[in-house]
């Protein structure tokens, strides 16, 4: 079926045996396309059964690290199950491809992509509103890695339609904090391991800040001027090698906070589904951005 929305071709593929309109609700996620600057973009929409199209429904959309797809991220961070219990949208995006490998343009390991994600996502967003009652005030973005990168890349670009960020295993590049002209105050969850070699908790010269450098980034952006409470979480498992502090940053304007998970001794993972077992990075992701609408942290 081909719909044309907002001068936007809409392709839509049915993931499974049924279909998703007014009368019937899936419970499998469904495989939708967009085309996009001339671009074919796949994502999967999650509905939760809980979902009632005449009730605004908060939206999560999930991004994947550099080189994945959304199908598996899908199913390795468990939003869907989670969205189940607390009855929000998953919508989990799927990259373009640069140098045979799936990206999200953020600069650094992604430079000489042409691609306008930024761009993509706000379409999105508003195709998604106009086909689901879609509660414009609890809109989020996560991701891993290249798709942290890229959702606190939104809170710079988007801080007019995302009310919370997760970034699993991401940081910023250069390009990001130079080009980030936003004043919004935004929440901000980030959750990184000290031992990640893939994006380097100290940072990469060049290519990728330090995670206290995006930390005192986005706790300057938001006005916050207290040090961090830090807090030790308790050690579950003693067998993953790693344990986790958590420091929260609080006080900022429109009641906004920074939190970050540190897990020392940790790796790139998504904490819960691998690695780390004393968290679940997908559980505290949820239980964060429930706090957040688009006006900061309610009380």
């Amino acid at each position: 079926m081909i719909m044309k929305y907002l001068g936007v071709f809409v392709l839509i593929f049915s993931f499974s045996n049924g279909f998703t309109n007014n009368n019937y609700i899936s419970s499998e996620p469904e495989r939708q396309t967009i085309v996009h600057n001339g671009i074919d973009r796949d994502f999967f929409v999650y509905l939760p059964d809980s979902y009632n199209p005449k009730k605004p429904t908060p939206l999560v959309l999930n991004f994947h690290g550099y080189g994945g797809t959304a199908y598996m991220f899908m199913y390795n961070t468990g939003f869907n199950d989670i969205a189940d219990k607390e009855n929000f949208i998953v919508v989990h995006p799927q990259g373009t491809f640069l140098n045979e490998r799936s990206h999200w343009n953020v600069g650094g390991s992604a430079r000489g992509s042409k691609v306008d994600d930024y761009d993509f996502v706000r379409v999105l967003i508003e195709y998604l509103e106009g086909k689901y009652n879609i509660d414009s005030n609890r809109i989020y973005a996560a991701g891993m890695s290249n798709g942290g990168y890229f959702s606190l890349g939104l809170a710079c670009q988007l801080s007019d339609k995302i009310a919370a960020i997760a970034s699993v295993t991401g940081s910023m590049t250069p390009e990001m904090s130079k080009k980030c002209q936003t004043d919004k105050p935004i929440g901000i969850l980030q959750l990184h391991g000290t031992k990640d070699a893939a994006v380097p908790y100290k940072g990469r010269q060049g290519w990728s800040l330090s995670i206290q450098e995006v930390i005192s980034f986005w706790t300057s952006k938001n006005g916050i001027q207290t040090r961090a409470r830090v807090k030790a979480v308790p050690d579950i498992d003693k067998n993953d090698g790693s344990t986790v502090e958590k420091h929260t940053y609080s006080g900022g304007k429109n009641n906004t906070d920074v939190v970050h998970y540190k897990v020392i001794g940790g790796g790139h993972d998504w904490f819960g589904n691998r690695g780390n077992k004393d968290i679940n990075a997908t559980k505290l992701i949820w239980d964060y951005f429930s706090k957040y609408t688009i006006e900061g942290k309610e009380d």
